[in-house]
Parts: C-alpha cells; structure tokens; sequence
C-alpha cells in the first residue's frame, strides 16, 4: 500500500529523490531499478517508495546489517550483500556507527571525524558489469541509483555503458564528480537535473521521456 497522508504521497528518500524520479516514470506501472548502495530498506531508501507500487529490482548493498533488513523487507527483490567496483575481488570497508556513510573509499573514510566509532573489514567486490550481467539478464533497468560515499568513479569504471544502458542514472555528487561525470557524458549521458546532492543523468536515447 502506498505511503499516503491527506492524498499526497510521502517520500521515503532523502532529498526526495523518489520523488523526482517519479517524475519520470508516473506513468509506468511497472518498472525495474538497480540500487548500489542501497542501505536500510525503507528509511532515506529512494526505492521503497517504487517497491510498494510494484516495481522490482536489485539491491546491493556491503553491509550486512542493511542487507539483512533488505532481505526481510524487500522479499521480492534481488538483494546482494557485495560491493560494487571496477573488478572482481576483495576491498576494505570502512562501517560507522552511521551506515549511511559507510565506505570503500579509504580516504574518504579517514577523512571523517575521528570521533565517530568505525569498524574496518573486508567484502568481496563485483562489477557493474557482471551485475547486469548475472541479474539484470536483458531486462530494462529504468533506473539506477548510486550512493557509495566516493567510490562512485570505481562503480561507473566497472560498466560497459554502450551495452548496458538505464534510461535514468541518479548518483550521489558530494565527492569529486569530476573523477567520473565525463565517462557518462561521453556515453550518451546527459546531466538534466542536480537537486543539490544528486545528479540525475538520462540516456540521450530517452531524453524525450
């Protein structure tokens, strides 16, 4: 049931980025998404709200803690506990007490207050790529969200982007965009909205949607 007060739909996100992804799709009743970085299933979740209104996806997410709220809420999606780089392996993550900046970028992690309690430990690592690969196996993704803390530009490294192509890219922009927005733009991605902590990209063959 959707998550409606007084006939206006209430945003599960954290800037509303469902909202405006909404925007986009209203008129699709069923959908498909891939979120990387998916973090609690419903508090600051920008799928939750697609979730409840029958869309369908994959939810990666390293932390097992998250990834076992993902399992128990989102029963009908693929949930991944893996992180996501540009290769195949092992990488340190760096888990605060606050999940939601939990990181695979060391640099970023240290540059966090060290005040805040944290715990390193190791999560194997797979690619965009191989996601698509092994889950998405040929259907649309209509959209896919980023949120990784400044690990965005080793996320977009791992994708072939001329064959794997969301209509919709809305990606976390608070760490050093300049390390991965050309590679968007140089596949046919085109900025179209920045909402002050994303930017939404939208493939150049739906720029009419």
């Amino acid at each position: 049931m959707d998550k409606i007060f007084r006939g206006r739909l209430i945003t599960y996100s954290q800037n509303k980025e469902d909202l405006i992804l909404w925007g986009y799709f209203h008129g699709l009743r069923k959908g498909f998404y891939v979120d990387i970085g998916a973090n609690d299933p419903i508090e600051d979740s920008v799928t939750k709200f697609f979730y409840v209104r029958g869309w369908h996806g994959i939810n990666i997410e390293p932390q097992t803690i998250c990834w076992e709220g993902l399992q128990k809420d989102r029963t009908k999606d693929i949930n991944l506990c893996i992180g996501v780089s540009d290769e195949e392996g092992e990488e340190e993550i760096t888990t605060f007490e606050n999940t939601g900046i939990s990181t695979l970028n060391k640099q970023v992690a240290t540059g966090y207050s060290t005040d805040l309690t944290s715990v390193t430990s190791t999560v194997k690592t797979t690619t965009l790529n191989k996601v698509f690969k092994n889950y998405v196996k040929g259907r649309t993704v209509h959209f896919l969200k980023i949120d990784v803390e400044g690990y965005e530009a080793k996320v977009i490294g791992g994708n072939n982007w001329k064959k794997n192509r969301p209509w919709v890219i809305c990606i976390e922009q608070t760490w050093d965009p300049s390390s991965w927005s050309n590679v968007l733009v140089e596949n046919g991605y085109v900025l179209h909205i920045f909402d002050g902590l994303n930017a939404y990209y939208v493939a150049e063959e739906h720029s009419q949607m």
